[in-house]
């Protein structure tokens, strides 16, 4: 599911606020609960650059791109994913 952009505006908005308060993430928190509503999730470098802007550690965006592609078995993206972040 996609969300629209009010949606990922909100999304991105509330990590940013989570990162100020310092809220702690890890990959599968943002997997199971961000990446979905984010526009275009399977665009690697967009949606780690997203994540990261809103203080998302790029470790933690891209393990969590990586989980979210390996549980949706699509392993293009997976081999995407570990491309972008060497």
């Amino acid at each position: 599911m996609q969300g629209s952009k009010a949606g990922e505006k909100g999304i991105l908005d509330l990590l940013r606020k989570l990162v100020d308060i310092d809220v702690n993430f890890n990959a599968q928190t943002i997997s199971n609960h961000v990446i979905d509503h984010l526009n275009d999730p399977l665009n690697v470098r967009t949606t780690a650059r997203k994540l990261g802007s809103s203080g998302v550690p790029q470790h933690i965006a891209h393990q969590s791109l990586l989980l979210k592609a390996l549980q949706r078995r699509d392993f293009e993206v997976a081999c995407n994913v570990v491309s972008a972040y060497e």
